[in-house]
């Protein structure tokens, strides 16, 4: 073959390459989504042209701690559990019996106690006092007890007091020394009418904290660990020296722990800090705290986040974040819960998860929503956080992309929302065995999902217009590979346009049903108009190749009689359904059936539809539209009389006020032509006070039989406790001795929809 001829056809590989790549072209505005793999934590570090923004840091652990779903050997000093023997090599074994076994324990502790000395809990205050404590420190004021116990243990109070902003060894017999005082009477007695207890406090305060902050540089001290956290371990990796933002989500230590090695890094330099303003009583965040102001000190902007004023802001000059919901309910402080009471700690870990920051962002046309752990159920305080975003903020939630929210927990699976939302993918930060949750997953069935699990340090999501990808920690692309992919096929349960008695959802001429985002079309209720209605579905990133198929009378499809398309038109004479095919080149597809449609074709004359129960004495009358024609008139007959329901433009009309409790019939003329079309419907009417006696001890309520009713409800004091079908009495349990009010209604239902009669008159009895 010829190198002309080989050319030729490498060429034409290439042409053919990239028109086969379609939608999936590279292009500029591209944002990446790192979901650094830190277990069940929480870390997503946003990249836009040289530009970074993390949201949360997940857990202080070691690098490697979480590997395809299972521990590696070997615990973290900082806040994972452990023998305090390995924490400080052996040298120190009765430690846990004192604080717990690592260092933020410890410093809680310190905290704690500081916080109870000051009566303040921000940690501006409480370094202050632990300052001023320690410059107090006078030992000839201690009475003679203090005295002796402070020669006692001199050596470890001044070996302490060294140490503080100096070189840091490796001295557990000192820290030893220095932890067991805290059983001492002395130190426990009347703390705060100590001075020994304050300065024992605040050097404590104080050291416990520069012992971590050494840790966390991993440059020297007790504990010489370098890069002991995956994130830091990840950003280093990358080369990340600069953020532009980084972003708390809440307090919880799975999304605040990372982040105070990268605050105590000198080598990273960090432009700003947001989060939602409210302190919270763990170590973890109270190290976080104190490496956030000093940072501070050394000019990062802190910011505490407000979505009424300065909620948005950019990363580089395309990607902006969207701050969703309101944080002015915060308190200035939570407190940490009981670790002992498991009520308790389940109580205030949701509290916590709903003041999670939630943020929308926006590159090229394409979206994301980051939500930390913000619920989707209410929590003590009454708060559910996604129905707070979804009352305020329902118009931003439409998004192409989501990080499921609490791991992908079943708490954080509102239906409301997650439909708001439609998102394409779902990328999800989990660790453990039972995330993420079914119930999650089934309430984002709708979307492809991947998962941190499993994936290396990482998965890279790109983000960009036409454009979405996804690679593991490896650098595999894994986009085709989704660990759960679309499950809701033929969801929608046909209605065939149901009357609609106060305006037409949609009219002929068009209508788009974006099938690829929603499980439904949600047009349930509709006057059918005449012409066509056109429906078009679009397609996504993924799934952009499109078909079609209409079932009459919703029989189901054909695997014969798929066409290519998005565009449906429905005219004449048809009630059914349409299905939508979407697929994509990696040879997935998934199937979404439409609401059920109505179109109705021109009449020389005048033809009833449906007639259906709007109220319990009204009707809604639809007919087939009459050529010609623009107005038609309504009545109803009441005795022998015809009396006018209404004239109207539309193809359907509401009559009220009809003859209660009655066979009632409606006709329908076309305004300038001759005959009508009638239609029959039963009404309800108001019921006779029921007969109440006493049986067994019991109340049994009976009641004369309605025509025209399905069933009957029974209200004690204006509250439904007995709802029967077909049956004239019904039995209860209610109070004794007390003369209760007793009332009836009929319910029928019609065209789907249940329809109540008024109530009876109340019938008072006392068992």
């Amino acid at each position: 073959m010829s190198i002309r001829r080989i050319l030729f056809w490498v060429v034409v590989a290439v042409i053919m390459y990239i028109a086969s790549c379609g939608v999936y072209a590279a292009d500029g505005d591209q944002m990446k989504v790192h979901m650094i793999n830190v277990g069940n934590g929480d870390a997503a570090l946003i990249e836009y042209n040289g530009h970074y923004a993390l949201i949360d840091g997940g857990f202080a652990t070691h690098a490697g701690q979480y590997k395809d779903d299972k521990a590696v050997a070997g615990t973290c000093r900082l806040d994972k559990t452990g023998s305090i023997s390995d924490a400080l090599d052996g040298k120190i074994d009765n430690l846990a019996s004192f604080y717990g076994n690592n260092l933020f324990s410890f410093f809680e502790h310190f905290d704690n106690d500081l916080m109870e000395l000051t009566e303040q809990n921000d940690a501006a205050s409480i370094m202050d006092s632990a300052s001023a404590y320690i410059d107090a420190f006078d030992e000839s004021e201690l009475t003679e007890d203090e005295i002796s116990l402070y020669e006692t243990h001199r050596d470890a109070f001044e070996a302490i007091r060294s140490r503080l902003g100096g070189t840091y060894k490796k001295e557990p017999e000192i820290l030893q020394s220095f932890m067991e005082l805290q059983n001492e009477d002395l130190i426990k007695a009347e703390p705060k009418d100590s001075m020994l207890f304050k300065y024992y406090t605040a050097l404590g305060y104080e050291y416990i904290y520069q012992q971590a902050h050494q840790y966390m540089r991993g440059d020297g001290g007790l504990y010489v660990k370098n890069n002991y956290n995956d994130c830091l371990t990840y950003l280093k990796k990358m080369g990340v020296t600069d953020l532009d933002y980084m972003i708390l989500s809440h307090a919880h230590k799975d999304h605040v722990g990372g982040l105070s090695a990268i605050l105590a890094d000198d080598t990273i330099h960090v432009q700003r800090i947001i989060y939602n303003g409210t302190s919270y009583g763990s170590g973890n965040f109270r190290i976080f705290e104190r490496e956030m102001m000093d940072r501070e000190a050394d000019g990062t902007e802190v910011i505490v986040a407000d979505d009424e004023k300065n909620n948005q802001f950019l990363l580089g000059d395309k990607v902006m974040f969207t701050q969703l919901g309101d944080t002015e309910r915060l308190p200035a402080y939570t407190r940490e819960p009981d670790q002992t009471d498991e009520a308790d700690k389940d109580r205030m870990n949701h509290i916590v998860n709903n003041q999670s920051l939630v943020f929308r962002v926006d590159v090229g046309g394409e979206s994301m929503l980051f939500t930390g752990d913000a619920e989707g159920q209410k929590d003590a305080e009454g708060n559910n956080r996604q129905l707070e975003i979804l009352s305020g903020h329902k118009a931003l939630l439409n998004v192409d992309v989501y990080k499921a929210a609490h791991h992908c927990h079943n708490n954080a699976s509102n239906v409301n929302f997650n439909d708001a939302m439609s998102p394409y993918f779902v990328l999800t930060s989990c660790g453990t065995s039972k995330e993420p949750h079914k119930t999650a997953r089934a309430a984002l069935a709708g979307a492809d999902m991947w998962l941190t699990k499993g994936n290396g340090d990482a998965i890279v999501a790109t983000i960009a217009p036409s454009r979405f990808t996804v690679n593991n920690g490896n650098g595999k692309n894994i986009t085709e590979s989704p660990k759960y992919t679309h499950t809701l096929d033929y969801t929608v349960g046909a209605s065939f346009g149901t009357p609609n008695s106060t305006k037409a959802a949609f009219a002929a001429g068009g209508k788009t049903v974006d099938a690829l985002r929603y499980t439904t079309t949600a047009v349930r209720y509709y006057n059918p108009p005449a012409g066509s209605i056109r429906l078009t579905a679009k397609a996504g990133w993924y799934y952009d190749t499109i078909q079609r198929q209409k079932s009459a009378g919703d029989k189901g499809v054909s695997s014969s009689d798929w066409q290519k398309g998005g565009v449906t038109s429905l005219n004449g004479d048809f009630r059914g359904t349409v299905y939508y095919r979407f697929s994509n080149k990696y040879g997935k597809s998934f199937v979404r059936k439409t609401d059920g449609f109505e179109t109705r074709g021109n009449r020389s004359s005048i033809r009833k539809g449906r007639i259906a129960l709007a109220g319990y004495n009204s009707a809604t009358l639809d007919w087939y539209p009459v050529k010609g024609v623009s107005k038609y008139k309504v009545w109803f007959k009441k005795g022998k009389k015809w009396k006018s329901a209404g004239t109207t433009r539309q193809l359907y009309l509401t009559a009220r006020k009809l003859p209660a409790g009655k066979k009632v019939q409606l006709r329908v003329q076309g305004v300038g032509k001759k005959g009508y079309a009638y239609a029959y419907i039963r009404t309800l009417k108001k019921m006779a006070a029921p007969k109440v006696k006493s049986r067994g001890g019991k109340a049994r309520v009976s009641w004369k039989k309605l025509t025209g009713a399905a069933g009957y409800q029974v209200a004690v004091n204006a509250k439904v406790l007995s709802t029967v079908k077909g049956s004239r009495s019904a039995t209860i349990s209610v109070t004794k001795g007390k003369k209760l009010k007793y009332k009836v209604r009929a319910y029928t239902v019609s065209n789907g929809k249940t329809i109540y009669g008024p109530w009876s008159k109340v019938k008072k009895y006392k068992i």
